[in-house]
């Protein structure tokens, strides 16, 4: 005696399935995600070269200042460090 049984039974499709579609046919929205704008990639561009010239100044001045002002060049070099690390960082805030 062979035991039968059927994917079916053993995964029933659920009511909330769309007429004409099958388990392995579902789409999930979330799972689909679009690829980003060009608009947001040039803006993203364009602010991650804004925080790195903007780094490269900083480190510029402070590095110029800091013989003859130490506190001032220092802070100008510590200041340098946000939005070098916003230039570089892989991570995006949205």
């Amino acid at each position: 005696m062979t035991a039968r049984f059927s994917v079916r039974a053993l995964f029933p499709i659920k009511a909330n399935t769309p007429a004409g579609t099958s388990a392995g046919q579902l789409h999930d929205p979330l799972l689909e995600a679009s690829p980003p704008s060009p608009s947001r990639v040039v803006d993203g561009s364009l602010r991650r070269t804004t925080s790195a010239i903007l780094a490269a100044g900083l480190l510029i001045a402070g590095a110029l200042l800091r013989p003859s002002d130490e506190v001032l060049g220092t802070v100008l070099l510590w200041a340098a460090a946000l939005p070098g690390l916003h230039a570089v960082s892989p991570w995006r805030l949205r």
